[in-house]
């Protein structure tokens, strides 16, 4: 294959590179830093949201008994067994970190949207931890 033949793709990148080109079009250095802040959010979600939150709910339901959480589908789980709510949590919000950048970008999430909402997981978290600590 000529370079003519690549109409205007990087001769030099992999295959699967440049069919990721032909589909989304040419990644320039500003797109490659949206998409990695939108990953590093979509981390963030599930740091605060999945892992944090799952450890300190199971922390407080310890501490209190399930009947003190709020969601009534995870006091259900919470009731049955403790770690299949922090299973179920931690793959939900797996399931919403991994499909997040995505999603921001084709809708136009405002740029920092990720960040709040790992900012009010944190908050749910600390929440969590005064709430087991205060049984």
């Amino acid at each position: 294959m000529s370079n003519n033949d690549l109409r205007g793709q990087n001769p030099t990148a992999s295959r699967p590179d440049r069919i990721a080109q032909c589909i989304t079009g040419p990644s320039t250095r500003a797109t490659r830093i949206v998409e990695d802040y939108d990953h590093q959010q979509g981390a963030a979600i599930f740091a605060t949201h999945g892992v944090a939150d799952a450890a300190t709910t199971v922390y407080a339901t310890n501490q209190l008994g399930a009947g003190v959480e709020a969601n009534p589908i995870m006091a259900q789980l919470l009731h049955i067994d403790p770690a299949l709510a922090a299973i179920t949590m931690l793959a939900i919000t797996a399931a919403v970190a991994i499909a997040y950048p995505r999603v921001a970008q084709i809708n136009g999430v405002h740029r920092h949207f990720g960040t709040a909402v790992a900012a009010v997981g944190a908050l749910v978290a600390i929440v969590n931890v005064i709430v087991g600590v205060t049984a």
